[in-house]
């Protein structure tokens, strides 16, 4: 059990970068090249290479190499279902959250 929980801590550390849930946004609407992602994003595509190589790792994204070109999309549809719930939870909590916030205390 102590492993499986350590995978899924390890997927939501991969979860845990405002890029990376970006990246996974926009990969919602379908697969994108690295360089499609680098311009809609606004960063460097060595930067972005750096979380999408931790997107994959997690099993969070896939790629395919047609070309020239690497195409990424997600994983899995649950990819999308993850990212849906936790943006969920904020709406839920967001009054409790934003009161929390340092400048508040």
């Amino acid at each position: 059990m102590r492993k499986i929980l350590q995978l899924q801590a390890d997927i939501c550390s991969a979860l845990s970068n405002v890029t990376r849930l970006e990246i996974i946004f926009l990969l919602r609407e379908g697969e994108k090249t690295v360089s499609e992602l680098s311009l809609e994003l606004g960063v460097s595509m060595s930067n972005l290479s750096q979380h999408l190589r931790i997107l994959k790792e997690k099993g969070l994204v896939k790629f395919s190499k047609r070309g020239q070109h690497i195409y990424y999309s997600l994983a899995h549809s649950s990819v999308e279902n993850i990212c849906n719930s936790m943006r969920q939870i904020v709406k839920e909590n967001l009054e409790t959250i934003l009161s929390l916030r340092p400048s508040n205390l």
